[in-house]
């Protein structure tokens, strides 16, 4: 089966200071119709960034390289130039949702959900499709909901509202970056719970961007760990969290607190995370890996095809294969 998203050796830089500075650094990952893919790694390493990319919500004076190519169609391609390539990456971009991670700040304050959900959109037609979209996302009285303003409304009850939002234009793709952000442990359940049925029930692929590889590995079919901009391995979910390959996905699966024991100090990673531009010029872990020889710091690693997925580390023959993980329920 054909990807319905392939990034296939995308760099992106932005303008920081007015310095373009890499932000993304030869990723290389794809996903099927009706996939779940989980997208991890700490603060900086690109998730969001991957995102708004796909979306073309990037900076102005931004570069991009490789190719970003949705349902065949090429984001950022040759073909995209000119107006009826403007217009025929338009209309694959509409087939791709977005929920983000804090739908209070992407809301008007000043809008009621009814006119936010049918702003394109005033028949009578689409304000029956907007109020049926509510209940189907588990908020009751949603006729009385589609009057009300964000500040009557939980951030639970406003994430669901930008999931109905997303949802009401059917699309092929849903990219959710961090969309439990801020919300209480059982709002979250519901929130990821709510997004695993709908993207079941509607054949619907989803990236799932996240801190927390636990949740990652529950509901989604494989994980991607990012790290300063760059894909260090991507998995079958199970297979990467109960034996982990990378050393960076190691150190974020030791990290994580044990809810059946007590440890007088969580393992960390050394060293602080590195931004893609940050990156030294050989493997982007070297400075904080415990496995680090010379060539990790003279040669940047390719992304080599391993087991049932794809890992950058030329060293894992030389690295004791990792302690069995706890298990993760899904």
């Amino acid at each position: 089966m054909n990807p319905l998203l392939h990034l296939d050796g995308v760099s992106v830089s932005i303008p920081i200071d007015g310095v373009p500075r890499p932000v993304i650094s030869d990723l290389t990952l794809t996903i099927a119709p009706g996939e779940a893919l989980g997208v991890v790694g700490e603060s900086g390493s690109g998730k969001s960034m991957t995102a708004r990319t796909v979306m073309g919500l990037l900076p102005h004076g931004h570069t991009v390289t490789g190719h970003v190519r949705f349902d065949g169609t090429d984001l950022y391609g040759p073909t995209a130039q000119g107006r009826t390539g403007r217009a025929t990456t338009a209309a694959a971009r509409r087939r791709i949702g977005m929920v983000f991670q804090d739908a209070r700040a992407h809301l008007d304050p000043r809008q009621r959900i009814g006119d936010f959900l049918t702003e394109t959109d005033r028949t009578a037609a689409a304000r029956k499709a907007a109020v049926g979209m509510l209940d189907r996302v588990g908020i009751e009285d949603p006729p009385r909901r589609m009057r009300q303003f964000p500040h009557e409304m939980s951030g639970g009850m406003l994430q669901r509202v930008m999931i109905a939002s997303v949802l009401l234009a059917r699309p092929g793709l849903i990219l959710a970056d961090e969309p439990t952000t801020a919300l209480d442990v059982t709002t979250q359940s519901e929130v990821v719970s709510l997004l695993d049925e709908l993207r079941r029930e509607e054949g619907t692929a989803l990236v799932f961007i996240t801190h927390d590889l636990d949740l990652a590995a529950t509901f989604c079919d494989r994980v991607a760990v990012l790290y300063a901009g760059c894909l260090q391995e991507v998995r079958e979910a199970d297979a990467l969290v109960h034996a982990p390959l990378h050393p960076y996905t190691r150190g974020l699966l030791a990290a994580r607190p044990a809810p059946d024991s007590r440890a007088p100090r969580l393992p960390v990673v050394p060293g602080r995370p590195l931004s893609a531009f940050e990156a030294p010029p050989g493997c982007a872990f070297a400075t904080r890996c415990a496995h680090t020889v010379d060539r990790c710091r003279r040669d940047r690693p390719a992304l080599t095809a391993r087991q049932d997925g794809f890992v950058r580390c030329d060293r894992l023959a030389d690295i004791p294969a990792a302690p069995a993980s706890r298990q993760v329920t899904r």
